[in-house]
């Protein structure tokens, strides 16, 4: 009994609200550097949505 609680405790999801969140302020930072800061927080906007889904992806698969 106490193995599958182990088990069922060790198999929590993931959020990937964060690696968005910090793909959008590093792309930004990255982009005002750059000379434009809309441009890079868009490219990273597009890789933090890319972690998180395969994160997500990775988590399904895992159960």
């Amino acid at each position: 009994m106490a193995r599958i609680a182990w088990r069922q405790a060790r198999m929590v999801e993931r959020g990937g609200g964060i690696l968005i969140a910090l793909g959008l302020i590093i792309g930004a930072v990255v982009g005002l550097f750059a000379g434009n800061g809309a441009l890079g927080m868009v490219g990273g906007l597009v890789a933090g949505a890319a972690a998180a889904w395969l994160m997500a992806r990775r988590d399904d698969q895992r159960k």
